[in-house]
């Protein structure tokens, strides 16, 4: 299992062993109609989240002044890794 997996299978695990006690903690124990709610506390919760995106403000969208980029160009300039290697080339010319 690769460790990218782990942080989908342990929050599943810790959700199937804790959940259930929960909802019938706050449900009661006898409720037919706790799944129900527990699928209307996902959509409020969900609800909420698509109103936080909107305070997500992408940086990208920022124009940068010519002379900041001049000035950092300055201070560190951009060149190509001398570590890159070019891709091998077989000798066949595609004549397509």
């Amino acid at each position: 299992m690769g460790v990218f997996n782990f942080f989908i299978v342990i929050p599943e695990i810790t959700q199937a062993l804790t959940f259930g006690p929960l909802i019938r903690g706050l449900f009661g124990a006898n409720n037919p109609r706790s799944p129900l709610y527990v699928v209307i506390i996902g959509g409020c919760f969900m609800i909420i989240a698509a109103l936080l995106v909107m305070l997500v403000r992408d940086v990208g969208d920022k124009e940068v002044p010519e002379e900041a980029v001049l000035e950092a160009d300055e201070h560190e300039l951009f060149t190509i890794p001398e570590a890159v290697q070019p891709v091998p080339s077989t000798g066949l010319i595609d004549e397509g």
